[in-house]
């Protein structure tokens, strides 16, 4: 049975998807879904993430761990905790710069990958052999820790409310068999959560609200507070003046109709910033950011590095410009990604965020 099939099934039991149902059972299902089958992620793949972008980017976080955790009074044990950790490649790069310039910090740490594709999960293992495995948060151990989301809650499921007159509506996936294919629609009586979306929006707005992802952050933040440590999450933000859906669809580095041929593209949604910065606020952590990604890394010295890695490397320093450009150039992801930083209220300030 195709995954298809699986959704044309289980719609014409129970009706209409949610957006956020959709998108977790075309990405996560156990044998059809996207990250079952796929590797996503490279030129090979559908898109690029920064760590693939140079190496560069890893050195970078790597210097944001360790400058937190040596102020932090270098506690032990250390977690080092990746969130949808893509190939490996983020933590392999943190690790070889830890080795070269704080080899302390390497030696403490212990890493965990949160990670539920098989495929990816054997990619990591050979990247970092000595990585631990958990497929939820919940099931890292507790300790000082320091995490790092680098595109992980774009991915995570969300739910699209439509303004409909006074009162707000959940868009759902309903497959047309006139047409013979999936296609958008809205619930037919307004949603019960109407009260708690704003008053004044204009017809055809859209919210977007992933209960997913707030329970990621209120986690994030209680394991802040009660075991110190912090997190970097950096990620495609949404634009507070974008008033419609941001759910998008990429296959083969090209953005396609997001309901088109469900498990063959990766299905993602710019990240709210604001909503996870208040979750974690609410839950007693201190939040830094968010702020433009290129601004972050410009602050934390990433063109200083770039300059010594080219004359270090000079036959390689029209690539290192490429990427730097494509790192922090507001054409290229430093405008479109963000970083925050959701730290506990005991720690040091985290660096970049001044």
């Amino acid at each position: 049975m195709t995954l298809r099939d699986v959704l044309i099934r289980r719609i014409r039991r129970d009706g209409a998807l949610t957006i956020a149902d959709f998108m977790a059972t075309v990405l996560l299902h156990p044998e059809q879904g996207y990250y079952a089958r796929r590797i996503p992620i490279g030129e090979a793949g559908d898109y690029t993430t920064a760590p693939e972008i140079h190496q560069i980017f890893g050195e970078m976080i790597a210097g944001w761990l360790i400058d937190y955790w040596h102020r932090s009074g270098s506690p032990e044990p250390l977690l080092l905790v990746e969130l949808g950790p893509g190939r490996g490649t983020l933590v392999q790069d943190i690790l070889r710069a830890a080795d070269t310039v704080a080899p302390s910090f390497a030696r403490a740490a212990s890493i965990w990958f949160v990670e539920t594709s098989p495929k990816l999960r054997g990619e990591q293992a050979a990247a970092v052999p000595d990585a631990r495995f958990a497929s939820e948060l919940a099931s890292v151990p507790q300790a000082f820790s320091l995490f790092v989301a680098n595109e992980f809650f774009d991915a995570l499921p969300i739910h699209q409310y439509v303004k409909t007159g006074t009162h707000w509506r959940e868009r759902t996936v309903t497959w047309d068999e006139a047409s013979a294919r999936f296609v958008f629609a809205l619930a037919p009586r307004p949603s019960p959560i109407t009260c708690q979306l704003p008053v004044s929006a204009c017809e055809g707005e859209v919210v977007e609200i992933s209960p997913v992802a707030q329970a990621v952050v209120a986690d994030l933040a209680a394991r802040a507070v009660s075991d110190g440590g912090a997190s970097l999450i950096v990620d495609y933000a949404r634009d507070r003046e974008e008033p419609f859906g941001t759910l998008q669809a990429v296959r083969s580095h090209r953005r396609v109709d997001p309901l088109d041929e469900p498990g063959s593209a990766d299905l993602s949604s710019r990240v709210d910033f604001q909503q996870l910065a208040a979750t974690a606020r609410t839950g007693g952590a201190c939040v830094h950011g968010p702020r433009k990604q290129g601004e972050f890394l410009e602050t934390i010295g990433i063109r200083q590095r770039a300059r010594r890695l080219a004359a270090m490397q000079p036959a390689a320093s029209a690539g290192i410009k490429t990427a730097l450009h494509r790192l922090v150039h507001p054409e290229g992801m430093g405008s479109r990604f963000h970083a925050m930083s959701v730290a506990s209220p005991n720690g040091p300030d985290p660096a970049g965020f001044a």
